[in-house]
C-alpha cells in the first residue's frame, strides 16, 4: 500500500477529482516530502510550491496525453481516482496513467465503485445504467483481470478466451501485463504495478503444466 517510504524526496501523488481543493492540504500534510498533482474538470490550472492542478476531463484521453502527461515531472508513487465515478471514464484514465505515469511498485486506487452497481439515476450529469454483474461495471472488468495475474496457469485456449474479454474494453495488453496485484475493498479497487523484480517471474513455464 501507500507508505511514507514511497513519498521520499521528489515523489508525487496524483488525485483525479479534487472538488474545491479540499484534499490538497490533507495529502501534503500526510506526505510532507511529496508533490501533489490534481486533475479536475471544473477547477482552473494552478501551481503552488508543492502542487499543480490541471483542468482536464478524465474521459478525454487525448487531452490528458497532451496537457497532463508532459507536465508530470516527478516520479508518481500513487494515483487516486475520485473523479466522475463512471466506469468508462475510470477505465480510460487507468489505462493511460497506470501505464504511462505510475512508477513500478506504485499504487492505483479507484474510489466509489458503487456507481457500477447503480441501475438508475445520474451523477455529475452522467446517466448511470449499470448494476450487479453489468458487463461495463468496473468491478466486473477488474474481476476478469484477476486471471491475468495468474496467466502462467492458463492454457493457450484459456489465454485466448481471457484476451477476448477485453476486445471491447479500453485496457491495453501492455497495461494488463503491468498489473501485479488487485485488491477489492469497501467501495474501492486497489491495484499495484509490477516492480522490476516482478518481471523476473514472467514468461516462465508452469511446473505442473500437465495438470492444466
Amino acid at each position: 500500500m501507500i507508505t511514507d517510504s514511497l513519498s521520499g524526496e521528489g515523489g508525487a501523488l496524483i488525485e483525479i477529482g479534487i472538488e474545491e481543493k479540499r484534499s490538497i492540504g490533507l495529502w501534503l500534510d500526510y506526505f510532507p516530502r511529496a508533490f501533489f498533482y490534481g486533475i479536475d474538470i471544473t477547477l482552473p490550472d494552478e501551481c503552488g510550491d508543492r502542487f499543480r492542478i490541471f483542468r482536464a476531463d478524465q474521459s478525454d484521453r487525448n487531452a490528458l496525453e497532451m496537457t497532463v502527461l508532459p507536465n508530470i515531472t516527478h516520479p508518481v508513487f500513487a494515483i487516486v481516482d475520485d473523479g466522475s465515478h463512471i466506469p468508462e471514464h475510470q477505465i480510460i484514465t487507468f489505462d493511460l496513467l497506470f501505464q504511462k505515469v505510475l512508477m513500478g511498485g506504485g499504487t492505483y486506487i479507484i474510489e466509489d465503485v458503487e456507481v457500477s452497481y447503480w441501475s438508475k439515476g445520474h451523477i455529475y450529469n452522467y446517466t448511470t445504467r449499470y448494476g450487479y454483474r453489468h458487463q461495463k461495471s468496473i468491478v466486473e472488468i477488474f474481476r476478469n483481470l484477476v486471471d491475468d495475474i495468474n496467466s502462467e496457469l492458463l492454457t493457450e485456449d484459456a489465454k485466448r478466451a481471457q484476451n477476448e474479454q477485453f476486445v471491447d474494453v479500453s485496457i491495453s495488453a501492455e497495461t494488463r501485463a503491468m498489473i501485479n496485484t488487485i485488491t477489492f475493498a469497501q467501495n474501492c479497487i486497489i491495484v499495484t504495478k509490477k516492480a522490476t523484480i516482478d518481471y523476473e517471474f514472467g514468461g516462465r513455464s508452469y511446473r505442473f503444466g500437465e495438470n492444466l
